[in-house]
């Protein structure tokens, strides 16, 4: 029973042993890899930053002034002053109108045909009458189904 138990205990520390050798190896690469991946987080910022620098050095004001000048006769440019900006309340917006939503609307010519040929009402489209709120207006949009049976044809189910 001794010699069974010294087996397993061998076997147990030999895998254990094996399983840690394995995982030393994985993290090993993990760790290579995050190295390789800080050395190309590294290089990519630095082009990134010689990009920006690139950027500003031609969007330099005297170079894009002397770019307006040389191309002049071909593009009419002029340069941009103060005088050609204006504050947001100056802007002209086109007026939307809103429709006149107190006239009932049918909205079942709008369905398409039922392939199994089921009349409209059958199928749900009921009749809609939009009316004005309880303030007066009538852009609320509060839809009034007062008289409008369900779709089975009784008013149960209805406020």
């Amino acid at each position: 029973m001794r010699a069974l138990l010294y087996l397993a205990a061998t076997v147990l520390v030999i895998g254990l042993a094996y399983w840690a050798y394995n995982e030393n190896y994985a993290t090993q690469a993990q760790l290579k890899r995050v190295d390789q991946m800080q050395r190309q987080i590294a290089s990519l910022r630095e082009r990134l930053g010689v990009l920006h620098a690139e950027w500003a050095y031609l969007n330099r004001p005297a170079r894009l002034r002397d770019l307006v000048q040389l191309n002049d006769p071909s593009l009419h440019l002029i340069p941009i002053s103060g005088g050609q900006f204006r504050a947001v309340k100056e802007i002209a917006y086109p007026r939307v109108n809103p429709r006149d939503v107190t006239a009932p609307v049918d909205l079942s010519a709008a369905l398409p045909p039922d392939p199994l040929g089921l009349p409209t009402r059958a199928r749900g489209a009921v009749p809609v009458k939009v009316g004005p709120d309880d303030t007066g207006r009538t852009d609320a949009g509060r839809i009034d189904v007062s008289g409008v049976g369900s779709v089975f044809g009784d008013k149960e189910g209805l406020p």
